[in-house]
């Protein structure tokens, strides 16, 4: 302790005497018993670092001091509430022009509406060609006629459907053959197929298996995966980690398998029910386990890759093998053509049987192949985008 006097007594403190700083300005030393401190209130201030003793006077300073900081603190809060005051008059101002605007807009958009109709309704007046109608054909609902002898061919089931079946009454719209004698007949609505498959199991009687398909569940596919894990394990994960989906949504994980391309990640496939399909996609992301995964929309269709054809395998194709870059009598790796001899198989088949103008000028695996989108559109059709699994 620096040689010092008491400030109440002014004496000279020395280093028996028990003494307290005042921490204000004037850093005096005082005797404790002439400010009347006892030991244990020194020993408490001591003992807490933001805590500090001021003397009288200086206590008397620090409170002005305090009392200017507060008189300031309102000053500044009343200011801030007039520029707030001022900024609020501005944003209803700003609202106000915004909701003028909106309706401005949402009366151009009704004008502009009616007169899309009017351009819908002359467009739909032109005749169409018969590559257009084949462009716009939608995928009526289907009976499926198939005979239980698997060797009946299907030209003995066409007869006697028709012998026993008026396509006129029955609404039928269209027909395709299949193996093994089956044929699938589509029809103008639901009711009409129905109604087609009732009066068909009562005039065909017990040779044949008539049967309405079931519509496909939507499917996602999963991107990210640390880990892999069991079916049952990832739904229960699915359903309890994330909230937007409800307690009755239909989840089932169909295939998990390696990321190809992004190794020690695996990536899987599941079905789910409509609503949770358009839930999910809005979403765009799902919680498993501790892992964040991305999500697409994994509607496909099975591909051949020796005919390039669809809707079977290369190990079940009798075609002859026909190169996906340029259409030729060739695999794909003894290929030679240039990029200016790219052709795709399946859209120049299109051009040359049902004389469509499409581009062929791609390679047959392209995303943006007319005849693969085509194909996609069918498989859409198959899918109940609307209802739940019925068990």
């Amino acid at each position: 302790m620096p040689t010092a006097i008491c400030g109440v007594c002014r004496v000279d403190l020395n280093r028996t005497d028990k003494v307290i700083l005042c921490a204000s300005w004037c850093q005096t030393y005082f005797h404790t018993k002439c400010v009347k401190v006892s030991d244990d209130e020194v020993k408490f201030i001591n003992s807490k670092k933001n805590f500090n003793w001021f003397c009288d006077p200086c206590a008397i300073h620090e409170s002005h001091s305090l009392r200017n900081i507060l008189t300031n603190i309102n000053k500044v809060t009343m200011n801030w509430d007039r520029v707030m005051e001022s900024q609020h008059e501005k944003l209803m101002n700003h609202e106000k022009l915004l909701k003028d605007t909106l309706d401005q807009v949402n009366t151009q958009n009704v004008s502009i509406s009616k007169d899309l109709a009017q351009v819908l309704q002359t467009q739909s007046e032109v005749k169409l060609t018969y590559a257009d109608k084949l462009k716009q054909k939608t995928y009526d609902p289907v009976i499926i006629v198939k005979p239980k002898d698997a060797n009946q061919p299907s030209k003995q089931t066409f007869t006697t459907l028709k012998e026993n079946i008026d396509p006129i009454t029955r609404e039928v719209t269209g027909m395709k053959t299949l193996r093994r004698g089956t044929i699938v007949v589509e029809c103008k609505n639901k009711e009409a197929a129905a109604k087609l498959k009732e009066e068909a199991e009562t005039k065909l009687g017990s040779d044949y298996i008539l049967s309405l398909p079931k519509q496909k569940m939507p499917k996602i596919k999963i991107v990210g995966l640390n880990d892999k894990i069991g079916s049952t394990q990832m739904k229960e994960m699915i359903l309890a980690q994330n909230q937007f989906l409800d307690e009755a949504a239909y989840i089932n994980v169909v295939h998990i398998t390696e990321d190809k391309r992004n190794p020690n990640r695996y990536l899987a496939y599941a079905e789910v029910d409509g609503n949770s399909y358009r839930k999910i996609l809005s979403e765009q992301k799902l919680n498993i386990g501790w892992d964040r995964c991305r999500i697409y929309d994994a509607v496909t269709t099975r591909r051949c890759y020796k005919c390039n054809g669809f809707g079977h395998k290369a190990t079940d194709c009798s075609k002859t093998t026909t190169c996906p870059k340029c259409a030729g009598d060739h695999d794909l790796a003894s290929c030679k053509a240039s990029d200016a001899e790219i052709k795709c198989s399946n859209c120049a088949n299109a051009v040359e049987k049902l004389k469509m103008k499409l581009d062929v000028q791609h390679p047959a695996w392209s995303v943006d192949c007319p005849v693969y989108k085509k194909r996609l559109d069918q498989e859409r059709s198959r899918i109940d985008f609307l209802g739940h699994p019925q068990h």
